[in-house]
């Protein structure tokens, strides 16, 4: 029972620290969507209404989002 506790509270520290990581990751992912509007607006992406910042907000939005369904 002893070994069966501390081998959980081990997983259980080792999964925050990833959890931890995969959100850092994430969100310098979403930053970088974030200051790429030059890229997006030079490519020509745009939103329904011709506006290059709403699309790489929303690319940066969806990435957080993604964070959001798996935690």
């Amino acid at each position: 029972a002893d070994e069966r506790e501390e081998f959980q509270r081990w997983f259980d520290a080792v999964t925050a620290q990833h959890k931890q990581e995969i959100l850092a990751e994430r969100e310098a992912c979403a930053k970088v969507a974030e200051d790429s509007d030059h890229v997006v607006s030079g490519r020509g992406y745009y939103d329904q209404l011709g506006n290059a910042d709403a699309t790489v907000r929303n690319i940066a939005a969806a990435i957080r989002a993604r964070g959001a369904k798996h935690d």
